[in-house]
C-alpha cells in the first residue's frame, strides 16, 4: 500500500544546464564541431535523467528514483534501522551531489537512513519532517504487523 509519494523537480539543474547547452547548440551551428553537438546531446540526458528525484514510501519499501525512473534503489523497511535529518554543508552546493555517504539530490534537507551493515544512505527532499515521520510510522507498524494510515497534513504545516 503507497504510503508517501513526493517528486522534487529540481530548478537550478535547468537555469544553469539549459543555457549551457543552447550556447553550446548555437557554437555547434557556426562551426558544426561534432564534440559540440555530443555535449549538447549529453546535457539534455543529463537533464532529463537528473532533474527530478521521486521518493516512494510503502507498506514494506523505501523507494527512490532519479528523473523517468532508470536509477534508483529500493530499500525494504526491514533494512533501515533509523533515520535522522541532517543539514550539509554549503559547500557540497545544490542539485546532485556525491558524498562519501552516497549521492544525493538536495534540494531543502536531507534524511539520513542508516541500513544494516552501517551503510547510510541520504535522501534529499523538501519536507524531510513529513518524509522521517512517515519511515518511523511504517517501520513501527511493520515490526507489529499491522497496517498504518498516515496524515502529513499536520507536519508539512509545520
Amino acid at each position: 500500500m503507497l504510503l508517501y509519494r513526493r517528486t522534487y523537480v529540481g530548478r537550478l539543474l535547468p537555469v544553469t544546464v539549459g543555457p549551457l547547452a543552447v550556447v553550446l547548440a548555437c557554437l555547434w551551428l557556426v562551426s558544426h564541431q561534432r564534440v559540440l553537438l555530443g555535449t549538447v546531446m549529453g546535457l539534455g540526458v543529463a537533464l532529463y535523467l537528473f532533474a527530478s528525484l521521486t521518493v516512494t514510501v510503502t507498506d514494506s519499501a523505501l523507494a527512490v528514483h532519479f528523473g523517468p525512473g532508470l536509477k534508483g534503489r529500493r530499500i525494504p523497511l526491514a533494512e533501515i534501522e533509523s533515520c535522522a535529518i541532517v543539514r550539509e554543508s554549503a559547500w557540497f552546493g545544490q542539485g546532485v551531489t556525491v558524498m562519501r555517504t552516497g549521492a544525493s539530490l538536495n534540494p531543502q534537507g536531507l534524511l539520513e537512513v542508516a541500513l544494516t551493515g552501517g551503510r547510510r544512505l541520504r535522501i534529499g527532499s523538501d519536507e524531510p519532517r513529513v518524509l522521517k515521520r512517515v519511515i518511523d510510522q511504517a517501520r513501527e507498524a511493520l515490526s507489529r504487523d499491522q497496517h498504518i494510515v498516515i496524515d502529513t497534513q499536520e507536519d508539512r504545516a509545520a
